[in-house]
């Protein structure tokens, strides 16, 4: 793959009225991937990634009807799982499982608790929380 810089430049060149064999030579290309170079974009589109198999892959059918069936504790489908072969930590359980549980984030939550504090405070008479302020001050934005 080249860089969009060696492709300026050969680009440059050819506008210069160098042969394309010239550059070939010059740049230490094949006078194909001269021509591609010439014939396509300055920027090739980016190429995106396979999705790497993950080890919980052939165990997912079974932990979706688990928590179909209401089980939530990641500790408790992760001695079930490995009991059927599973060779994962409890990290890719937690991620799969976190989505269905309906629980906020952490994160979510520690802003959720700054803005109900904040709207107890007072400030120049005011309170906080019933105003955009209220979000400032405690550090979250509400969406």
């Amino acid at each position: 793959m080249l860089k969009v810089e060696n492709r300026f430049m050969i680009r440059d060149l050819h506008r210069k009225g160098v042969t394309i064999s010239d550059i070939a030579r010059i740049t230490g290309h094949d006078r194909k991937t001269v021509r591609a170079i010439l014939d396509g974009p300055v920027s090739p589109p980016p190429q995106k990634r396979k999705a790497k198999a993950k080890k919980l892959d052939p165990l997912v059918p079974f932990v979706e009807r688990c928590i179909e069936e209401g089980v939530l504790n990641c500790n408790k489908l992760l001695d079930e799982i490995s009991r059927q072969g599973y060779q994962g930590g409890y990290g890719s359980i937690k991620t799969f499982v976190r989505p269905s549980s309906g629980k906020p984030s952490a994160r979510k939550l520690r802003c959720a608790l700054r803005l109900h504090r904040a709207s107890k405070r007072r400030w120049t008479g005011r309170t906080l929380g019933s105003s955009s302020i209220g979000a400032a001050a405690a550090g979250c934005t509400r969406s």
